[in-house]
């Protein structure tokens, strides 16, 4: 007689047995399980004895919604180190309840408003200051009311006027303000920046600072007559006194117009009285000082315009050039820029390809600072000596040694690092290497040892 044994055991009894599509009446393809021919046959043929038995062994299977109501150490008292069952969330039961959001109140709904449009304006201010293309709507131009009594004056102040009907970011603003320089016509420009506020959230403040640049204009007689009188000596100390830390610029219109005038007036006077005008200026003299003040100062700066249109229209691209100056990088930056391979994608590649430690990359981009060394030169050099001081010794004693050309040679020879096929350093780089740290020349020597 065969009896197929339906008791489960205490770790199956204890787990909760999920129900699924195939074990719910009415679903799934599969016929009931005591529909089985076999089973049937062994159920009919089990004795009452066996099925009492068989009761007596599942009363220790509970239903699946009852276990897991039950806690962990109810079924596996006997085991120390049993797990907890985790609860499965039962077919059609209800979702607990979400917890309400606060509400908030129209107060602080206010609140949080202003705060977020503030934040928003601090971006933007941020920006306009940051953005190259609004660069003239931080500017303004000062022009001096000595200035602007003058028909050079009002054609200044006309061309800057015309840029306020044109688009905003061409736009440049003016005043008519007293800058300070006595009885001479000038203008000057100042800049809006936005200062840091120091700490976060708090709001940043713009301020307005004077730009290091001051333009005198002239008309072309007042300038010959100032260089008759002393040479243009009285503006030169006027400029060191009244704004030292600016350069000085000088606009004269109409000069060569004026001086064509000059000449045939002496010209004339010379024929009739057959001698020069006495106190006569010529054209050589104003040019000989023009071009020795470019010597003597060489930051002063001498522009000369035909008329005053063509003078407006130097005063516009000037602020242009002054506001542009802010963006501008620093001759250090352009310099490093120029010079440094360690700022390049071949030196951040290969190291990337080819890592090394601080030091190693200290050396390898001090190596790259010498003229036609690569960074994959470098990287080899720097991996075969260890370090740069490694190597200026063995230079100083293969330069003492008469042995030079075989330590050249054999620098030479070594394989480049990170190249896409087999790449000797080559002559050019292992001459520089030992020329530039060995090399007896002041101006070029690296190091006082290693030249000795």
């Amino acid at each position: 007689m065969m009896v197929v044994d339906l008791t489960l055991s205490d770790t199956e009894a204890c787990t909760p047995q999920v129900p699924t599509r195939r074990d719910r009446p009415g679903e799934g393809t599969s016929p009931p399980l005591a529909s089985s021919p076999g089973l049937r046959r062994n159920q009919e043929s089990s004795s009452p004895k066996d099925d009492v038995a068989h009761s007596q062994d599942s009363r220790g299977c509970v239903d699946h919604e009852a276990q897991e109501q039950l806690p962990a150490s109810a079924c596996n008292a006997s085991e120390p180190d049993s797990q907890v069952t985790m609860h499965l969330p039962v077919a059609g039961e209800p979702a607990p309840p979400r917890a309400r959001k606060k509400r908030r109140t129209a107060e602080e709904k206010a609140r949080d408003e202003a705060l977020k449009r503030a934040l928003q304006d601090q971006k933007k201010l941020a920006a306009s200051f940051s953005s190259q293309r609004q660069m003239l709507q931080h500017m303004t131009v000062l022009l001096d009311p000595r200035l602007m009594e003058t028909d050079l004056g009002l054609a200044i102040g006309a061309k800057l006027q015309e840029t306020q009907t044109g688009p905003p970011d061409k736009a440049v603003a003016f005043v008519v303000r007293d800058v300070g320089l006595a009885q001479y016509r000038a203008v000057r420009w100042t800049r809006r920046m936005l200062e840091d506020p120091g700490q976060e959230g708090a709001q940043a403040r713009v301020r307005e600072v004077e730009v290091p640049h001051v333009l005198i204009c002239f008309k072309a007689a007042e300038f010959v007559e100032a260089v008759q009188a002393d040479g243009l000596a009285g503006l030169l100390c006027t400029l060191s006194t009244h704004c030292p830390a600016a350069r000085p610029l000088l606009l004269v219109c109409g000069l060569a117009a004026h001086l064509a005038r000059l000449e045939r007036a002496q010209h004339a006077q010379h024929m009739g009285t057959g001698g020069a005008a006495p106190g006569a200026v010529s054209r050589a003299a104003v040019e000989d000082l023009v071009t020795g003040l470019a010597v003597s100062h060489p930051g002063l700066g001498f522009r000369e315009a035909v008329d005053g249109h063509a003078a407006a229209e130097h005063v516009l691209l000037l602020t242009t050039a002054i506001a542009r100056s802010a963006f501008a990088k620093s001759e250090s930056v352009q310099w490093f820029q120029a010079h440094s391979k360690r700022c390049g994608t071949a030196m951040e590649a290969l190291l990337a390809q080819h890592p090394v430690t601080g030091a190693e990359q200290q050396n390898i981009e001090a190596l790259c600072k010498l003229p036609s060394v690569l960074p994959s030169i470098a990287h080899a050099v720097v991996g075969r000596f260890g370090n740069l001081g490694r190597l200026m010794d063995e230079l100083a004693r293969a330069h003492g040694s008469a042995t030079l050309p075989a330590f050249r040679t054999g620098i030479e020879r070594m394989m480049r690092t990170g190249t896409s096929r087999p790449t000797k350093v080559g002559p050019k780089a292992a001459a520089s290497l030992t020329d530039w740290l060995s090399c007896t020349a002041p101006e070029r020597r690296v190091c006082g040892e290693a030249a000795e």
